[in-house]
């Protein structure tokens, strides 16, 4: 009986995490004219990493 509560008390502890997290949200920047929203996630490809290269001379 120790067992099975132990496996349920991993269960919930992997599981829970999960639905826990939350979503990336666009950020406001900016002042007045200037004021843009970011967009989570614009320029990265499935794996997230960057699908643009090398930028600024880099």
């Amino acid at each position: 009986m120790k067992s099975c509560w132990l496996s349920i008390a991993v269960v919930f502890g992997l599981v829970l995490p999960v639905f826990a997290a939350d979503k990336v949200r666009p950020v406001r920047m900016g002042c007045g004219i200037m004021t843009f929203d970011t967009v989570p996630g614009w320029g990265l490809g499935e794996d997230g990493r960057s699908v643009l290269g090398s930028t600024h001379g880099g």
